[in-house]
């Protein structure tokens, strides 16, 4: 992932959690937010993403980090529907934050943190597609 695909910033992050809609597959919660044009940053993505893995569910930071580089790795892979959404001629500002959810992730394979995330992605073009 580009910096500019990233999702950072004290005010972006608190009006997603704010403002944005949930929803989850398995052990990945996501959360998204289409933003408006107006508000959007200079030079930013169109589509941004942050991932979240709680200290509190997973206290290994070695885990932790493996976790996050999992579902980066199955984002980039799997993205191409949320880079659908964002072509020229549709609104397409999107700020995206993946959550792992799960409680312990022993044996945690990217096949099972692909799956899940495929089906999250492919849930939200559904929700944003049908507006």
């Amino acid at each position: 992932m580009q910096k500019r695909d990233i999702l950072r910033g004290r005010t972006a992050v608190s009006r997603l959690f704010a403002e944005g809609r949930s929803v989850r597959s398995g052990r990945v919660r996501l959360v998204f937010l289409e933003r408006d044009a107006s508000v959007a940053d200079a030079g930013s993505s169109p589509v941004r993403a942050m991932f979240v893995v709680s200290k509190r569910n997973v206290a290994s930071a070695v885990t932790r980090n493996r976790l996050k580089r999992l579902m980066r790795e199955a984002y980039r892979l799997e993205r191409t529907e949320v880079r659908e959404y964002s072509l020229p001629g549709k609104a397409g500002l999107l700020d995206l934050a993946f959550i792992y959810a799960g409680k312990k992730p022993a044996n945690i394979s990217l096949h099972m943190v692909r799956r899940d995330i495929r089906s999250l992605l492919e849930d939200l073009s559904g929700r944003i597609g049908a507006g």
